[in-house]
């Protein structure tokens, strides 16, 4: 790589023209594009240096970034990040802990302004609290952004520039649902700031979340008092909290439509204009059945049920499309909105053994597959391709693998275009 310094040599001893700075752009640009990252120019020159940080402003990175090792005391990793196109690896560093609990590995992952948050669970003397983070790529380290020492979260969701953080307050009298704000400031997104919200009406826990044109819907649940023995009563009532953006009010929640099928611990997502509600639990057990609300007739529909039952799953979105993947065996399955059917994708992983967790995200025109499989000293992430117009039987490929050490908990990954 040293040549690559080679043509600024000479151009800083007099005034660079406007060619000379357009040249040396172009040639920063090709070697970001080959190095997979503006911020590996740092340690070739000065000149590339300085000709990146005017490049800084356009140049948008493609990356998934991979929350993979969050759990326990110890300092290593929280992840890594993989550029799509020159698909090269970059090892994050360590998340903040100090000491305050251990991490559960239970995390939350969602980008804001070019940066990258995660929510992570931590345990102290058998109660649960967890704190925001911030990674910064321009600095490459993480900023505690605010601790919720007696707390348990359900869902870290964005809405108008602002988090969200939508759970439950422990504390010597049960769980009190909350709902918390944190707006991060102009100066590189640190504030420690937590606005307290309007709690809901209906005093539930283990729902559904998500945001639907500009406002954020609360979905089924359970009742907050866990009952010691019987069945837990599953819940249909479905809450809109409207911040009210600009109107001088911390927002109000009005109650809708409920869900025709009451569930608790379920997926909701927004897929083009409408909210989809699917899986979680009933009375009974496993709910097949999904449902979809249109906020502009106020109903609810339901939907052709899915036939994945086994195990925990997952939901994301790929093109106006909905994937639910994960179960027992690894199983993927697409419903397509247009035709209200489900279709069955090839399993996630290679076939041979079964994935330890995994994650879907669906880049424009692209669709990707990350697993893990652990060892007792090292874990392998899997980047696996999706391409329709293979055979079934031969539809994904490894696209790239990298080795990071043991981790617990789930894969969170989120795909960002970031800038340097």
């Amino acid at each position: 790589m040293a040549f690559c310094s080679q043509p600024w040599r000479g151009h800083r001893q007099s005034q660079l023209s406007a060619e000379h700075v357009l040249a040396d752009m172009a040639v920063c640009w090709e070697v970001a594009a080959f190095a997979g990252s503006l911020r590996v120019l740092a340690s070739l020159s000065r000149e590339v240096r300085d000709v990146a940080q005017q490049l800084k402003a356009s140049f948008h990175t493609p990356f998934l970034h991979i929350l993979a090792n969050t759990a326990g005391g110890h300092r290593h990793s929280a992840g890594v990040r993989w550029q799509l196109g020159t698909e090269t690896w970059e090892t994050l560093p360590p998340l903040g802990f100090d000491q305050r609990g251990v991490l559960s590995g239970n995390v939350e992952v969602l980008t804001l302004n070019g940066h990258l948050y995660v929510l992570a669970e931590n345990i102290k003397h058998g109660v649960k609290g967890c704190n925001l983070q911030m990674f910064d790529p321009a600095s490459w380290d993480w900023t505690l952004s605010c601790r919720l020492p007696s707390f348990e979260y359900e869902a870290l969701l964005e809405l108008g520039a602002r988090l969200y953080i939508l759970g439950r307050s422990l504390d010597k009298d049960g769980s009190v649902p909350q709902l918390l704000c944190h707006s991060p400031s102009t100066d590189h997104g640190l504030s420690h700031e937590l606005e307290v919200l309007p709690a809901m009406s209906t005093t539930r826990c283990y729902v559904g979340a998500a945001t639907l044109g500009g406002c954020i819907y609360v979905v089924g649940g359970c009742s907050a008092e866990l009952p010691a023995d019987g069945p837990v009563e599953s819940l249909g009532v479905v809450e809109r909290f409207d911040p009210g953006f600009g109107c001088g009010i911390n927002g109000t929640w009005e109650t809708l439509a409920p869900l025709k099928c009451p569930r608790f611990l379920c997926k909701t997502l927004e897929v083009k204009g409408c909210l989809y509600v699917l899986n979680g639990l009933n009375t009974e057990g496993v709910e097949t059945a999904m449902e979809r609300f249109d906020p502009t007739t106020g109903r609810w529909s339901l939907l052709a049920p899915m036939s994945m039952t086994k195990g925990t799953i997952d939901v994301a979105e790929c093109a106006g499309r909905i994937l639910v993947f994960g179960g027992a065996d690894a199983a993927v399955e697409r419903y397509d909105p247009r035709v209200n059917r489900w279709i069955k994708l090839p399993n996630i992983g290679n076939g041979k053994t079964t994935p330890d967790s995994s994650a879907l995200v669906g880049p424009p025109a692209d669709l990707l597959a990350v697993s893990s499989e652990s060892s007792i000293n090292e874990t392998n992430l899997i980047i696996q391709r999706y391409d329709e117009r293979r055979t079934r039987q031969d539809a994904s490929e490894v696209a790239s693998d990298w080795r990071v050490p043991a981790q617990r908990g789930r894969v969170r990954v989120v795909h960002a275009l970031s800038t340097e």
